[in-house]
């Protein structure tokens, strides 16, 4: 017999800056545009829930469609929303094992 879940909403559990910055966190980490894509997407709508006010200037088509996987996410937006949050992007190198040929061939 399947089991019957209650739709989860991240939302609900998200209710700080911190705890925003995590779930982005984690999501960049997976490095799955898509999860990327969803988590910017909930992050945008907890902002809108905490601090309405500099949410207003949010693309919302954009974030909508990615929240729930119907579209890509544009740079644009992602950057829009960290933003907001007062979140920025970092690159970091990638630790490759000595063991492993470099993903980069001429790096």
């Amino acid at each position: 017999m399947p089991e019957n879940f209650a739709p989860y909403d991240p939302v609900e559990l998200l209710s700080s800056r911190e705890a925003v910055e995590v779930f982005v966190t984690n999501a960049l980490a997976s490095g799955d545009a898509a999860y990327v894509a969803a988590a910017l997407g909930v992050a945008a709508r907890v902002l809108d829930q905490i601090e309405p006010a500099i949410s207003a200037g949010l693309p919302r088509e954009s974030l909508n469609g990615s929240a729930n996987g119907q579209s890509d996410l544009s740079l644009k937006a992602a950057l829009a929303v960290l933003d907001a949050l007062g979140m920025q992007v970092a690159v970091t190198m990638r630790r490759i094992d000595s063991g492993s040929p470099s993903p980069h061939p001429a790096i």
